[in-house]
């Protein structure tokens, strides 16, 4: 079923940047062996992509776990745009704004 592909692929994704988090941004930050600028133009925005992802999963894995004749997932894709900050939505934002941790960490997002 495609619904589970999508969860496998974001499980692994997530672990994956998380991989990297914990091997090379955390301790990279811990010991302030570079400073913050330097990571973000290494790392872009790696963090927000993990939190984000990490939302994904926690919000689809109910769902496929308890998939039905009449499932989807398209209204959890939607109340993630409908619950982004305006400024991130086509109509509310700069063209090309991006999400950042703290708006996928906070209360902006559905747990």
């Amino acid at each position: 079923m495609v619904a589970k592909e999508i969860l496998e692929a974001d499980e692994r994704y997530v672990q994956s940047l998380d991989l990297v988090r914990q091997l090379y941004i955390i301790p990279l930050k811990q010991r302030k062996l570079v400073s913050e600028k330097e990571l973000r133009v290494v790392f872009s925005n790696l963090e927000t992509i993990f939190h984000f992802t990490t939302k994904v999963v926690e919000m689809i894995e109910p769902r496929v776990h308890s998939w039905g004749v009449h499932s989807c997932l398209a209204d959890v894709f939607l109340e993630l745009v409908r619950r982004a900050p305006s400024r991130h939505r086509a109509n509310g934002s700069p063209a090309g704004a991006p999400l950042t941790a703290s708006d996928l960490r906070g209360n902006r997002l559905p747990s």
